[in-house]
């Protein structure tokens, strides 16, 4: 009975931590399109790329909700789809991550607030939200391995 409230108040914090994540990708949008001065390319890839981060958090709070409320035991080819998206945004994020390093140092580009390397650190941070998001899904698939079999018949 211990294990199962330990794994419930674990998978309440990673929804709260998953939200944070959400208020901090929505703030980093909003605070480098609208308030962030002057206005270059950088700038805007870095709010795109902090929505991605935010888009991604929910995404892995969709994940620990629905495995809250078990809801995947009746939605399993949810997960795969899941892990998928995770997989598919760790590619795209480290692409551009190497991208906007590439960027930063071919420009000669000095660290400042709107720089190609901030965008590379937001790259980052959507890179670990889309690994949080395979490695919760796959888990919590593997969690629920024996239903599957039970399905298979």
């Amino acid at each position: 009975m211990s294990d199962n409230v330990a794994s419930r108040n674990s998978l309440i914090c990673r929804g709260i931590y998953s939200f944070i994540g959400i208020l901090i990708g929505l703030s980093v949008f909003i605070s480098w399109l609208f308030f962030i001065e002057p206005k270059t390319d950088a700038s805007i890839h870095i709010s795109l790329s902090g929505c991605l981060s935010g888009v991604l958090a929910a995404w892995n709070f969709v994940t620990h909700l629905m495995h809250l409320k078990d809801y995947w035991r009746t939605w399993l080819r949810g997960l795969k789809l899941f892990m998928l998206i995770g997989a598919f945004f760790m590619i795209v994020t480290a692409a551009g991550f190497i991208a906007y390093l590439v960027l930063g140092i071919t420009k000669s580009e000095k660290l400042t607030v709107a720089s190609f390397y901030i965008a590379s650190v937001w790259c980052f941070v959507s890179f670990k939200w889309a690994a949080m998001l395979l490695w919760h899904s796959r888990s919590y698939r593997n969690e629920f391995a024996d239903l599957t079999v039970l399905l298979d018949f």
